[in-house]
This record gives structure tokens, sequence and C-alpha cells, in this order.
């Protein structure tokens, strides 16, 4: 199944119409607009003209068949192609240094034979998922936004050759992405990584939620990361945590104790992104410590 980027949307809702349906284990790519949707041609464009209200598309969203409220989606990435040039901005009221730079800045970014070129620096690209997730439980939320049912996660691991599982929450599942960076550095400090328009092919599946996974999960060869996302960063560390080792043991059997001290010595706590609505952290699950079998 082929998905045109024409197909966007700026919310998850169980209210948007579908525009496709799709197999479980069926491939599907999807094409997408960059984080500007398509308003900057050129560096002679006025970046404080944009429609913000055109920001952050996502494609889709696509019904999985057969999918049910409670299951998790399992979403193999398989690939993902830029377009060039990429683009990389900050204004003002964006960024970790929102304060500091006060007018609208960005320049369009040549990829080339793999590298992005920033500024006569040659930097090996690692494209990623910005924002992809599902049809909350209640409500709407904007594709600017972070949450249980993915949305704007800007985690740099959602890339190539890793699978991410989201807890269903609408029958059908209601599937988007978009928002695809060439590259970016965790935390996104800027409020941009390299934004790209982009082709993107994943696999969709669907297996039972038996440990009552309820925010998006990472598996890596090696890993897992367990994202959340929160008003602070304190907030997101602190409850991640929590919802991370109660869903560990669920799924080990041990006690907390054991998982905590575990935690401690082997799990990193890292950040994803520190510059939407939500803050999003990322904490990693070695494989070769937890025996994590969803």
């Amino acid at each position: 199944m082929h998905i045109l980027s024409q197909n966007s949307i700026y919310e998850f809702s169980a209210d948007s119409p579908a525009i496709a349906e799709c197999y479980p284990g069926e491939e599907c790519i999807f094409e997408t607009l960059d984080c500007f949707g398509g308003q900057i041609k050129s560096e002679q464009d006025d970046l404080s003209h944009l429609d913000l209200t055109r920001t952050n598309p996502a494609t889709g969203p696509v019904v999985v068949k057969g999918t049910r409220k409670g299951q998790l989606l399992r979403v193999a990435i398989l690939d993902i192609a830029c377009s060039s040039p990429g683009i990389i901005s900050t204004h003002p009221g964006i960024g970790i240094l929102r304060s500091t730079f006060r007018r609208y800045f960005f320049q369009m970014v040549p990829i080339k034979a793999g590298f992005c070129h920033v500024d006569g620096i040659s930097l090996p690209i690692d494209p990623m998922i910005g924002v992809i997730g599902v049809a909350p439980e209640k409500g709407s939320i904007s594709t600017r936004a972070p949450g249980r049912h993915g949305g704007n996660l800007d985690t740099r691991e959602i890339h190539p050759g890793n699978i991410l599982y989201l807890p269903i929450y609408q029958d059908g599942a209601l599937f988007a992405l978009g928002d695809v960076h060439a590259l970016m550095g965790d935390g996104e400090i800027c409020g941009a990584g390299v934004e790209v328009a982009a082709r993107v092919l994943v696999r969709l599946d669907v297996i039972e939620n038996r440990f009552g996974l309820n925010t998006p999960l990472v598996e890596a060869p090696e890993r897992f990361f367990f994202l959340y996302s929160a008003p602070s960063l304190e907030d997101a560390f602190q409850e991640g945590a929590k919802e991370c080792l109660e869903f560990l043991q669920k799924v080990t059997g041990w006690k907390a104790e054991k998982l905590y001290f575990l935690m401690s010595v082997s799990s990193h706590f890292r950040v994803s992104q520190l510059v939407d609505p939500l803050f999003t952290v990322k904490i990693e699950i070695p494989k070769g410590v937890f025996p994590v079998r969803l």
C-alpha cells in the first residue's frame, strides 16, 4: 500500500476519517511532507510568514484491519528515503535557548551521498521518524505533541532496523506518521533536526498487550527503550521510571527492589526531546539484563 503526502492530518483523533486500510503483516509506504508542510522552498522565503496550522503534518490515518482497543500495534521501520535539501531552523519562543534567539533563522541543508552538509560540515545521515502514532483514548491531540499514543516523540531510535510498539486505544488503531529528520541530536535543542520530506516503508502488525504496556516502546537489536512524556523533565524521568519498573515487574515477575537496583546499574536514562509541549525521555532496557519478551 502506498499513501501519498496529500493525505495529511494535524491531530490524532478517533474522529479523523481513515484514508486507507491495511492488513496485519502488510508493508506500507508513507510519503511525508517536511515539518513545515512544504511551505519553505528556498532561503529567500520568510519563515515568519509560516502558516503554523500547517506544521508537523502526519500522513494518514490508516486503519489496520482487525485490530482492537487494548492490543499493541507493532511497527517495524524498514526504510527511510530522505528528500534533498533538508531544512534546519529556529525562531523566537522555541528550543532550549528560546530567549536567546530573537528572530527567525533557517538554512537549506543539501543531502548528498548519505551526508548532510551543514555550514561546511559534512555529517552522516541517520534518518528517523519524529511524529508517529495512533488515535488516543479520547479527544484529539495535536501532531506537535507527544503522549501515550505516540505523536511527536522526536526519538532518534525510531529508525530503520528498529520496531516501535504503540498501545491501541481505538479499534483499527488509526495510524499515521510524519516529521522525518535526516539527522537529529538527542534533545533537538533548537527545535528542529534536519527536517525533510521522505518516503517511509513500515510493516504494521498487531500483538496482544499481555503486560499492559500503555506508553510507546522501541525495540532495537540489543535493547528496548521505554518512552515517556510529561510537562517537566523531572516528572518525565520520575514518572517514567516508576511506570517502567512496574512494566518490568509484570514481564519478569521479579521483586521491585531487584529491578530498581538493576535499572540503576544498567539502564541509561536519556532525553529524546526538550522542545515540544511535553518533554520526552527514554529509558534503556538492556536485553542481556532484563528478559523482556512481548
